[in-house]
C-alpha cells in the first residue's frame, strides 16, 4: 500500500485482531516510510457465510495525538462492529479522513 501523500511505502507499526463473532476485525497502526504521516486500517471478514469469506478494508489518516493514544490501548474496544461504540478508536475513525477503500 502506497502513501496517498508521497506514494512511498506504507507499513504496518502495530496491529490487534478482535474475534467479534461472525467477524474478525484487524485494526491496523500504519506509517508511511517516507513522510512519517499515520494511518489506521480496519480490515474487517465477515464470517456469515460458510464458504465465502466476505473482506472490507478502510483506511483513515490519524492525527498522532489519536494514534500514539489508541496504540496505547488497542483492545479496549468492546464493541468493534458498532460504529456508535463511544471507544476511543471508534471517536478516532468519526473525527479522521478516510483515504481508501477496498474489497
Amino acid at each position: 500500500m502506497n502513501c496517498p501523500d508521497c506514494h512511498s511505502t506504507v507499513a504496518r507499526r502495530e496491529s490487534i485482531e478482535i474475534k467479534h463473532a461472525p467477524y474478525i476485525i484487524d485494526y491496523q497502526w500504519l506509517e508511511c516510510d517516507g513522510c512519517e504521516a499515520q494511518f489506521f486500517g480496519v480490515l474487517t471478514e465477515d464470517k456469515t457465510h460458510m464458504f465465502a469469506d466476505d473482506y472490507t478494508y478502510v483506511g483513515y489518516r490519524v492525527t498522532t495525538e489519536a494514534w500514539e493514544a489508541t496504540r496505547a490501548t488497542p483492545d479496549q474496544c468492546s464493541a468493534p462492529i458498532d460504529p456508535d461504540c463511544s471507544c476511543s478508536i471508534h471517536e478516532m475513525m468519526r473525527t479522521s479522513t478516510r483515504v481508501w477503500k477496498e474489497f
